[in-house]
């Protein structure tokens, strides 16, 4: 990678391609640390502070790649289970995916039916909430 070289990378649906993508953003950051290592022995700061916002910009990508590595199925094999965060980070990874594709695919109905799953559960989880806030609320109530 050139030093005036940046780094970008497509996010895709697909969290295997991501995870591939992550790999591969993480052994081109320690490529270049390795560099920065090398150009600050050599005394070499304006080389080195170039090749640091290089790093940087990859830190950034890795990120990015990380938030698309996000394995929803994951959450749905274990939906009782899941917390709340993970469910809820399951449906906006699978609303961004959905977004790009048309409506009238296949693969938009199959993940259309996870999230209404994945919604269904979060408002189970919210109504049990409700009601032992209820509960508290009339034990609370006996006590003043």
């Amino acid at each position: 990678m050139a030093i005036n070289e940046r780094a970008t990378i497509d996010l895709s649906v697909n969290s295997k391609e991501a995870q591939d993508e992550l790999r591969k953003l993480k052994g081109e950051a320690e490529n270049l640390q390795r560099r920065i290592d090398a150009a600050m022995q050599a005394g070499d700061s304006k080389g080195a502070d170039k090749l640091r916002k290089s790093l940087n910009q990859v830190k950034r990508d890795m990120k990015k790649a990380e938030r698309a590595a996000f394995d929803f199925d994951k959450v749905l094999a274990n939906l009782d289970g899941a917390s709340i965060n993970d469910i809820n980070r399951a449906i906006k990874t699978m609303a961004r995916q959905i977004n790009a594709l048309p409506r009238t695919s296949e693969e938009w109905g199959k993940l259309n039916a996870k999230i209404r799953l994945c919604r269904k559960e979060l408002d189970k989880l919210n109504d049990e909430g409700k009601k032992s806030q209820n509960w508290l609320n009339r034990a609370n109530n006996l006590v003043l």
